[in-house]
């Protein structure tokens, strides 16, 4: 309001509330929220609502988890994207906290010999923090996957892993699978009416590419990796699954923009002639220089081509970006020259509070993997607790997750100690 100007006294019921796009015939504007109203810009989603188990079901599923692994296979950019991720959850160091000195040195040592190849999974191939990536792989490519305690020799404790698409409803419970909110069967977990797990079915893959039952396993020999976006699911959902079509999208307009670039490259020179007349071919050697001889009305100019452009190159790089965001990997990870040096400290600072809630399913995973291999091992004997410490007492520790490297160590001490 201007200093001194009148008042207006136009009533209220006069004025017009304007909704942006949503005005009627009659002229009376209304109020409300444009993506529910019908529109020729665009298209009304189905009213339906269903659970997402219902939508992505044994055989949708197996669609998404084999293009996913598809993508994973023959797209570099998918494999990188993946790698940066575990690099931020996966690295984590075991911290006893029984209080007793020599136990905690000797849970130290007990721990790191569990975590070799050789004692942590059932193959004898992965040692404890390979396995750990490779299960945040196939959580990250198929939504989840599945831990299964195995004991060897009724005293070895080890881990099996159980890839997302091997857990299936049994054939014997197929037919009574169930739907909605009622209990039973679904997508290979058994649960309650309320949709707690009970159990989950593992199958086994065939040479010809089907599956065949092997058992199921109760949900307390078990540990369910997952990314969960809604409370009334059982099944994790990829997070790439919302950015697979863009990413095949790329990868065939990069093939397309490569072939174009070889094309231009195979038109070497023009050879311009003021009247059409009978002319000689001339064969060129790439690789030996040629000399021409043109009359004084000719010209030969070589073809230049700008391929691919810089909008295509500008274009598919906004793309790859909006892909990076599946994992909410920031854009200096991928190009370090977006950004300057507070910018991408920034970005990395960011992104760490981003996987802090990624971190707590793997450090629920070591604890859960941990305190099972340390009561085994005190109850047959491997350790000789002191008397005043408990079992529960000797299993309590942490599994503090790796930090990031300083930037200018000297600096980041000071800025430490001033902080204490």
């Amino acid at each position: 309001m201007i200093a001194g100007s009148p008042i207006s006294e136009t009533p209220l019921e006069a004025v017009s509330y304007v909704a942006a796009g949503d005005r009627s015939h009659s002229g009376v504007t209304q109020l409300g929220y444009r993506s529910i109203e019908e529109s020729p810009r665009g298209k009304l989603r189905p009213t339906v609502m269903k659970k997402e188990d219902d939508i992505l079901s044994d055989h949708k599923r197996k669609r998404a988890n084999s293009t996913a692994r598809d993508t994973l296979r023959n797209y570099s950019m998918v494999g990188w994207m993946i790698r940066a991720h575990t690099d931020f959850v996966c690295g984590f160091n075991y911290i006893p906290d029984t209080g007793d000195e020599v136990l905690d040195e000797e849970l130290e040592a007990f721990v790191d010999e569990q975590g070799k190849r050789s004692n942590f999974e059932v193959k004898g191939i992965h040692s404890r923090s390979r396995y750990l990536r490779i299960q945040e792989c196939c959580k990250v490519i198929d939504g989840d996957a599945l831990s299964v305690k195995r004991l060897v020799n009724g005293r070895d404790c080890r881990q099996r892993l159980v890839e997302g698409d091997k857990v299936r409803t049994p054939q014997s419970a197929r037919r009574g699978e169930s739907h909605g909110d009622e209990g039973g069967w679904k997508n290979g977990v058994r649960q309650t009416s309320e949709g707690r797990p009970l159990a989950y079915g593992i199958s086994a893959r065939t040479s010809g590419g089907s599956f065949k039952d092997l058992r199921s396993v109760r949900t307390e020999n078990a540990f369910h990796h997952g990314f969960f976006n809604r409370y009334d699911t059982a099944r994790g959902i990829s997070p790439l699954l919302c950015a697979l079509a863009e990413v095949i999208d790329v990868g065939e307009a990069k093939q397309l923009a490569l072939a174009k670039a070889k094309i231009s490259q195979l038109l070497n020179f023009a050879h311009k002639r003021s009247a059409v007349g009978e002319g000689s071919e001339v064969e060129i050697d790439a690789e030996t220089p040629h000399l021409f001889e043109i009359g004084i009305d000719e010209d030969i100019s070589i073809i230049e081509s700008n391929q691919p452009s810089d909008q295509f190159q500008s274009f598919h790089d906004r793309v790859i970006f909006a892909i990076l965001k599946a994992l909410d990997i920031p854009i200096s990870f991928w190009d370090e020259s977006q950004t300057n040096f507070v910018g991408s400290r920034a970005a990395l600072q960011r992104y760490i509070m981003s996987v802090d809630w990624k971190r707590q399913d793997n450090q629920e995973f070591l604890t859960w993997d941990t305190d099972w291999r340390i009561r085994l091992a005190i109850r047959n004997n491997e350790f000789r607790l002191p008397r005043s410490i408990s079992v529960d007492q000797a299993v309590k520790h942490h599994w503090n997750p790796f930090g990031v490297p300083w930037w200018d160590p000297s600096k980041d001490v000071n800025g430490a100690i001033k902080k204490i």
